[in-house]
């Protein structure tokens, strides 16, 4: 027997996309437009999307209805004009899709139950199938709440499976903590024995209760006026009755706009003023007391765009040596820190341009200045690299003109990136360009009005980066390379990619993340792991 999947609203005459089930198949793709239809994934621009990149879905064709009978504007918000045909209309289905490497359509879920936190836009159907997966869970809702004015956060509510008794919400939350990106993770899970219903029988989430948050898991109470006040305050940002000393800012729920929250508070109370840094340092009351009472913040921390930037300062193991994004910037490493031992310091370089001085005019001047910074710290080896994404691109060449110049090279770890001809086919990305798509992912974390300069430096950096790097031969450096491949991502691992230009092993290590996740807690407990195991005592 054959047996098809069919997709199609009303709207276009039922039936729009088929797809011929073959036995086997774990994901089921709704396939290709049928005859006389045509079909678009596009973004809010109306522009199509890459294939792997969700979009919402627009169809086209013969089969496509007038509208609305009586409800002319209801049919002028479905019914949009096609900007890729001759005049006609295209319907907007409302439907979240993507294109996979067979050319077939898969389903990924509703656009008007897409939400957005933190600057994050989650599908919360992807939330709900990881806690569904649990062998005692019969059904799961993920929804955004905001109990407290400001405060959106992810809330999951699970039903059991009949006679498999109580659901443990920890061990909920710990499964969602292994699968999903840090900003997916629900900050609460709340078992129920059922969902409540309106009168239509579908889910009425205004009768949802509030989680109830009754305090913490480590029971070691404050020591001293410092670690009660700072306890204090975590719990009142967190909105929680009391917190541990012990217990991680982060896993309570607390993310990076709560943190800023938490910078303030302790800047009244205490009269303190710290970077958000140090919040991702130090995340328990325990250490960030430690932290204050020890010492006031470095004075190698003072300036947030050196070109060399002290991440973590102390030890007497050979330095850890982070490269940055396209960005120019390794703040996206702070993360990292908590990861890692306090017996090796680790140093950020970032791109010349923030700091007032010009940017670099080819990436063989880049290399060779963070070379020449390196050895000003580091007088020899063992050396030990790690770079993400376009860092990755430049840790390699870094690596290979260190090995060149008879510097031991012990550790290259490449996180989610591809060699310079990987860059050759990107559109020319220029300044006004990549101001705007700087500025549209900061609005969402701050007020862009008031950051003109910032913004015109980040976007002369990123465009320079995209520019110098198409024009550079990627070397072929002699050593082993460690690769981490971003799992959660549609394209396959880059690890292939680097072959060419790597004479050693490449060792694949896959981590819970998409390429521009790279720096969430998960994939970086994950990665850090890895580093540390590599480098024990060298």
């Amino acid at each position: 027997v054959a047996v098809f999947n069919l997709y199609g609203p009303t709207e276009a005459a039922v039936e729009v996309t088929g797809h011929r089930y073959r036995p086997g198949e774990v994901t089921v793709p709704i396939g290709r437009p049928i005859t006389n239809t045509r079909v678009y994934v596009l973004d809010a621009a109306l522009r199509p999307v890459p294939p792997g990149v969700v979009g919402e879905l627009y169809l086209a064709g013969t089969g496509l209805a007038r509208g609305y009978l009586g409800r002319p504007g209801l049919t002028a918000s479905r019914f949009v004009a096609c900007p890729f045909g001759g005049g006609e209309r295209m319907y907007r289905t409302g439907d979240l899709v993507r294109w996979n490497t067979g050319g077939e359509l898969e389903y990924v879920g509703r656009a008007d139950f897409q939400v957005k936190v933190r600057g994050f836009r989650i599908e919360p159907g992807e939330i709900e199938q990881v806690l569904a997966a649990h062998p005692g869970v019969e059904k799961a809702l993920a929804v955004v709440r905001e109990d407290n004015p400001g405060d959106q956060r992810l809330v999951a509510y699970v039903i059991p499976k009949p006679g498999s008794g109580e659901v443990d919400a920890e061990e909920l939350a710990a499964l969602a903590r292994e699968r999903l990106p840090e900003y997916m993770v629900p900050s609460a899970v709340v078992p129920l024995a059922e969902l409540p219903l309106n009168a239509s029988g579908k889910v009425d989430r205004r009768a949802l209760p509030a989680p109830e948050h009754t305090g913490t898991t480590s029971g070691r109470r404050p020591r001293n006026h410092r670690e009660e006040v700072l306890a204090g305050l975590f719990a009142e940002i967190l909105g929680l009755d009391q917190v541990g000393i012990d217990d991680d800012f982060f896993a309570l729920g607390g993310h990076s706009l709560l943190a800023t929250r938490l910078i303030g508070r302790i800047r009244t109370e205490l009269g303190i003023d710290i970077p958000i840094r140090t919040v991702f340092r130090a995340p328990t009351v325990a250490q960030l007391s430690a932290l204050l009472v020890t010492s006031t913040l470095p004075d190698e921390f003072d300036d947030p765009f050196a070109v060399l930037l002290p991440l973590k300062s102390g030890g007497d193991l050979p330095p850890l040596w982070f490269f940055p994004p396209g960005g120019g910037l390794s703040w996206s490493y702070l993360g990292f820190m908590s990861q890692l031992d306090d017996d090796r310091p680790v140093y950020g370089f970032q791109a010349h341009g923030y700091d007032g001085s010009r940017p670099a005019s080819s990436v063989e001047e880049m290399v060779e200045d963070y070379v020449t910074r390196m050895l000003a710290v580091q007088a020899e080896g063992p050396f030990h690299l790690v770079g993400w994404s376009y860092g990755g691109t430049i840790a390699h060449a870094v690596a290979e003109a260190l090995d060149r110049r008879g510097h031991r090279v012990a550790l290259l770890a490449l996180l989610d990136c591809v060699p310079s001809r990987g860059f050759h086919g990107v559109t020319e990305f220029d300044q006004a360009a990549a101001r705007a798509s700087i500025a549209d992912y900061l609005s969402d974390f701050l007020n862009v009005d008031e950051q003109d300069r910032f913004l015109d430096r980040a976007a002369e950096v990123l465009a320079n980066n995209m520019a110098i790097v198409k024009e550079f031969e990627q070397p072929v450096y002699r050593g082993d390379v460690l690769f981490f491949h971003a799992a959660k991502k549609d394209e396959e691992s880059w690890a292939a990619l680097w072959e060419p230009h790597v004479e050693g092993a490449i060792e694949q290590f896959d981590v819970p993340a998409t390429h521009l996740e790279m720096n969430m807690p998960a994939p970086a407990a994950a990665v850090c792991a890895v580093l540390k195991d590599r480098l024990g005592r060298r």
